[in-house]
């Protein structure tokens, strides 16, 4: 399962971060996290795992967030 820039966007407003908080987590620049977010930059293969380490992102836990999303969109 591929990691997108809405997932990680999904997974910021679920922890109550900011794009600063997350940057900072994910040791990489504010700009950098809003062109990913926007899909306007994809995340490199090689950094998609060292993200996925940092958040705790297993791909259980990724369909999980992506189905409560899809659930509080319907509402």
């Amino acid at each position: 399962m591929e990691l997108t820039g809405k997932d990680l966007q999904i997974y910021r407003f679920a922890h109550g971060l900011t794009r600063q908080d997350l940057a900072d987590r994910l040791e990489i620049s504010y700009p950098y996290v809003a062109l990913i977010e926007r899909d306007e930059c994809r995340i490199p293969k090689d950094r998609e795992t060292d993200i996925r380490n940092r958040l705790g992102l297993s791909d259980y836990r990724l369909a999980k967030l992506r189905k409560i999303m899809e659930q509080l969109r319907s509402v």
